[in-house]
C-alpha cells in the first residue's frame, strides 16, 4: 500500500503544475472574451446614441420654426 501512495503522490505532483497553468489560461481567455463582449456593447450603445442624435438634427434642420 506503502508503494501505491508513493506512485500517487508522483502523479499528482506531476498535474499539479499542468492544472494551475490551466486555470491561468481560463482566467486570462475569459478576462479577454468579457472585455470583448463589454467593447461591442459600448459600441453599440455608441452607436445608438449617435443614431439618434441625427436622427434628432435631421428633425430640426426639417423643421426650423419650431
Amino acid at each position: 500500500m506503502n508503494d501505491f501512495w508513493d506512485q500517487a503522490w508522483l502523479i499528482i505532483a506531476g498535474l499539479l503544475p499542468f492544472l494551475g497553468f490551466l486555470v491561468v489560461c481560463y482566467v486570462i481567455v475569459r478576462a479577454i472574451f468579457n472585455a470583448d463582449r463589454n467593447e461591442r456593447k459600448a459600441q453599440l450603445e455608441w452607436e445608438r446614441s449617435q443614431r439618434q442624435e441625427q436622427a434628432t438634427d435631421s428633425t430640426e434642420s426639417n423643421h426650423p420654426g419650431r
